[in-house]
């Protein structure tokens, strides 16, 4: 047997031990990687429950489509594996609560870099797709500021800044917001492009729930 051949071999049979949780096309999703996913808080609910386990599950089923969408080349530069990773050694408590996960899932330092670098992919994509987009009106913003900031500032008993002081806080929140609405939107539309399957049934779900305990 080749060494490529013997390679195939242990490759596809880890890939038998390790249960497919959804299918994006021809990519699929392992339970492994999504196990990974939630408890290494890569995705963003890592609260326990079915709820945030399936929008953890949603979560990679986007980044996959995300990536056949946009077929730009990004780079992933150290800095950016560097915040993801001390965003969620911050997020468990430690180092130490990391590698225990990763030495619970079985999966090496290389291997989480691995998985973080899909969502890092998607991330770079979608800004250069929408960031430089959206634009904000000052009727948009003088709207805000009498609508939410006055209230919140009274309701506060804060004396509030003058709108010409807010303005740039507030054109960029409402860029934030007009701009997660487009994300949105156009991965619903976009998914609907492709063949997705999620192998997942209720009783799977507490199983996973339940291993983490």
């Amino acid at each position: 047997m080749s060494f490529n051949l013997f390679f195939f071999f242990i490759f596809s049979q880890r890939i038998l031990l390790d249960k497919i949780v959804a299918t994006v096309d021809t990519d699929i999703i392992t339970l492994r990687e999504l196990k990974a996913f939630y408890l290494l808080h890569i995705c963003s609910k890592s609260e326990r429950n079915p709820s945030a386990l399936m929008g953890c599950l949603n979560e990679l089923i986007e980044f996959s489509v995300v990536q056949k969408e946009i077929t730009e080349r990004k780079e992933i530069k150290e800095e950016d594996y560097v915040e993801e990773e001390e965003r969620i050694i911050s997020e468990l408590g430690g180092l130490n609560r990391v590698l225990g996960i990763l030495e619970a899932l079985d999966m090496s330092w290389e291997e989480f870099r691995g998985i973080l670098s899909k969502k890092i992919i998607s991330k770079k994509l979608i800004e250069s797709l929408f960031y430089s987009r959206v634009s904000v009106s000052l009727e948009e913003i003088e709207e805000f500021y009498n609508k939410n900031y006055l209230p919140t500032m009274k309701s506060l008993e804060i004396p509030p800044l003058s709108l010409i002081e807010m303005s740039p806080a507030i054109e960029r929140e409402i860029a934030r917001e007009k701009t997660k609405k487009a994300i949105e939107e156009w991965i619903r539309e976009r998914r609907s492009f492709h063949e997705i399957n999620i192998l997942l049934n209720e009783n799977d779900i507490k199983n996973i729930l339940n291993s983490f305990y």
